[in-house]
């Protein structure tokens, strides 16, 4: 009976606070907060070498250089699992003839 108590439990707390979440998120922002916060972020994310803009070219860049990587990661991650099926095979071939002999 405790864990029908504790999922029950759970599962209301879970409930309310993503009801509280979609309140919070929907709720009216007054117009002093919105342009504080913009003003925060863009200053905060935007910086580069003291101008308030990051120029087109050098994201460009840095998106290209980020991708070019991922490319990288994903090559390198099928090149391991190749070699984990090889692996894999293999000792299953050795138990296969364990098991024949």
């Amino acid at each position: 009976m405790g864990r029908l108590r504790s999922t029950f439990l759970f599962g209301l707390i879970a409930y309310f606070g993503g009801f509280a979440t979609a309140i919070y998120y929907l709720a009216p922002v007054s117009e002093d907060a919105v342009k504080t916060g913009r003003k925060t972020v863009q200053n905060s994310t935007w910086k580069d070498s003291g101008s308030t803009e990051m120029n087109r070219e050098k994201f460009q860049e840095m998106a290209g250089d980020f991708g070019q990587r991922m490319r990288d990661y994903v090559a390198l991650a099928e090149e391991k699992v190749q070699q984990a099926v090889a692996v894999y095979k293999a000792q299953a071939a050795a138990k296969q003839s364990d098991k024949e002999s």
